[in-house]
């Protein structure tokens, strides 16, 4: 997979963005296994903050967008989120662009600005991996039905569960949900 991963990386530097097919046919790939490896790769170049894929699906050097950056979240005390990059750059997020996130999910960020006091803030752009597979949450009562709210957390996550399967249990209650992308 290492060779794979190179070879990408010394093909995206030609490319400014290039679609998974246009890669498919550049590199010869046909068949299901190396297709299936091919998108482990570009998955796996992509949590490892080298590649970039748009919303169009287009893959492009991460290094070559300026105003995009990768990093982990941390919640602050005040519910903004700053993300670190690999670089050691701190982006603050505000908390009402921050919903969707948790704790240690690595991100990418978009639209960087940096104000009078040189903070660099920015807005969510999507979710590239989450670092956790269980939150804890509290069942509570909201517009009508139980609802699961994160619990002892800063983060504004919206945890979806089948609502029969949440109406078993009374208010107040901890639950531990298993997460999935």
């Amino acid at each position: 997979m290492e060779f794979l991963e190179q070879k990408l990386l010394i093909f995206l530097k030609k490319k400014s963005s290039i679609s998974l097919k246009d890669i498919k046919r550049e590199l010869k790939i046909s068949d299901n296994e190396q297709k299936e490896l091919l998108e482990n790769c570009l998955k796996h170049l992509e949590e490892e903050a080298e590649i970039y894929k748009d919303k169009n699906g287009n893959y492009s050097l991460l290094s070559l967008k300026s105003n995009i950056k990768q990093g982990k979240v941390y919640f602050l005390s005040n519910g903004d989120v700053k993300v670190i990059t690999n670089d050691n750059l701190q982006i603050i997020i505000p908390k009402e662009y921050s919903s969707g996130l948790l704790e240690k999910d690595i991100i990418t960020v978009k639209n960087l600005v940096i104000d009078k006091n040189n903070n660099i803030y920015g807005i969510k752009d999507k979710i590239i991996k989450r670092n956790i597979n269980q939150i804890s949450c509290e069942v509570i009562f909201k517009n009508g039905k139980n609802t699961l709210v994160p619990y002892n957390s800063k983060s504004k996550a919206n945890i979806k569960i089948e609502q029969r399967i949440l109406d078993k249990y009374g208010v107040g209650e901890i639950l531990l949900i298993e997460l999935n992308k």
